[in-house]
């Protein structure tokens, strides 16, 4: 069984175009689409039922947190293994070629030279500030730009991370420094 959904005429002239589409979908089978899909949100919510809200309690935006980003950035490799099978990462690098072509390739945050400018000056030239970064992309820039969120949930980051670091003991770890400053009202 295939269903296909278009959200939009340039998708479905698309879809017409690569898919044999002359065998309608039925209403079983968009039953059968529903259950898979609410089981994977089932899964990923159990999977992360105990993780903190950071859309409401600002975990990522506190910047009195850097021994924590060293902490758990010690470890990166600058691989960018989180980033190439991310769902919602999106950056790209045009690298020139001979003859003035230009081909588009996947960057990350997480590689050195990321933000490298004119002169070598490069902001984010610490691991650590690399690493937030990337976080601070997911959870804080692009939701506020764009009104959405930029994980999943899916957890492939935490699979394919060659130094072992999962982003769920990061957020526990934020969470419970914060829970520890509102409840004393250390800094």
């Amino acid at each position: 069984m295939m269903v296909l959904e278009f959200k939009s005429p340039k998708g479905r002239q698309f879809g017409e175009k690569c898919f044999d589409l002359t065998e309608p979908t039925t209403e079983s089978d968009i039953a059968k689409l529903h259950k898979v899909r609410e089981a994977v949100a089932s899964k990923i919510r159990e999977r992360n039922r105990e993780l903190p809200n950071y859309e409401k309690t600002g975990l990522l935006v506190a910047e009195s947190e850097k021994e924590i980003w060293e902490k758990y950035s010690d470890t990166c490799v600058s691989c960018g293994a989180c980033s190439a099978i991310c769902p919602t990462c999106s950056c790209f690098l045009f690298i020139e070629r001979p003859e003035f072509e230009k081909v588009r390739s996947l960057d990350t945050c997480q590689y050195p030279g990321f933000e490298r400018v004119a002169a070598g000056e490069d902001p984010l030239r610490p691991l650590s500030k690399r690493f937030r970064n990337r976080y601070m992309c997911k959870y804080v820039w692009k939701p506020e730009k764009f009104h959405a969120k930029a994980c999943t949930g899916c957890g492939r980051c935490i699979e394919a991370c060659i130094g072992e670091i999962n982003k769920n003991e990061l957020f526990m770890e934020l969470n419970q420094k914060e829970h520890l400053h509102n409840d004393y009202g250390t800094s």
